[in-house]
């Protein structure tokens, strides 16, 4: 026997026909697994806007401040447990005045529907590139991550942020340029 799958798209997914007689204590209730075969696949790619002239900040003195580099949105409806893969790259261009050491750090934070924003990875990228001058310098930078334990929403937006610092006086600043956030969401089976 074969089975047949195909897409309606005026209903995408079944995950709330069933009625509950009762209330659940949990706050994220998870209906009965669907049939994951074929395996639901989705992928969201989006350029970021990027950031020039952020300010190299000296932690010493004052506290980081994050620029939002960009966000992503995925529509999660059709998925009963979702597991994500947020991928980013990106060029760092550098602008140094004089020779110090420099650490970038991205932050990826996730809002579904209505709810809080939550920071759910920070990723640390200490300086790569010896700097014993002033120096304009480009640097590539690509992380990825993978979110599943958490409760979805209908639509969860992935924000990711970017600060530079330093623990010693700094004069500088960086650009954040030719950026990619893609998503890729499949069903956890």
């Amino acid at each position: 026997m074969t089975k047949v799958y195909y897409y309606n798209p005026n209903k995408c997914c079944h995950k709330h026909e069933h009625s509950h007689e009762n209330h659940h204590k949990s706050s994220c209730h998870k209906p009965p697994k669907k049939d994951c075969e074929p395996k639901n696949l989705g992928l969201k790619c989006k350029e970021i806007c990027g950031a020039v002239n952020i300010p190299f900040i000296n932690l010493a003195t004052t506290p980081p401040v994050q620029t939002t580099l960009g966000n992503v949105s995925v529509d999660l409806r059709c998925y009963d447990k979702p597991k994500l893969k947020i991928d980013f790259s990106a060029i760092a261009n550098l602008n140094l005045t004089a020779a110090t050491n420099f650490t970038l750090t991205f932050r990826v934070y996730r809002r579904c529907d209505n709810g809080p924003e939550v920071e759910i990875d920070t990723i640390v990228i200490p300086n790569t590139i010896p700097v014993t001058a002033a120096i304009v310098a480009s640097s590539p930078v690509s992380f990825s991550i993978c979110d599943e334990d958490f409760c979805p929403g209908e639509c969860c937006t992935y924000r990711i942020t970017v600060e530079g610092t330093s623990t010693a006086a700094i004069t500088g600043s960086f650009n954040i340029s030719k950026g990619v956030i893609s998503t890729l969401v499949t069903e956890q089976c």
